[in-house]
């Protein structure tokens, strides 16, 4: 598994598990659904620290946390 899908999966998961829609996560990150679903789905080129700060701050946590193999379920 990728650097990048780790991070999608860490980043769906998570946001499950508070309930929220992808549309949801947009609008308390300020990024837009697409994007959200292009990083859950491992379909980035780059990776934004920005987007993931943002998401970070939501789930309240570190975006170290994000990278963590061992959350995956």
């Amino acid at each position: 598994m990728t650097r990048e899908e780790v991070i999608g999966k860490n980043i769906m998961l998570r946001r499950l598990e508070r309930g929220y829609s992808q549309e949801n996560l947009s609008t308390l990150t300020g990024w837009s659904r697409k994007e959200i679903s292009r990083y859950e789905r491992g379909k980035i080129k780059r990776l934004n620290y920005d987007f993931l700060k943002s998401v970070a701050i939501v789930f309240e946590i570190e975006v170290e946390e994000l990278e963590k193999k061992d959350f995956i379920v």
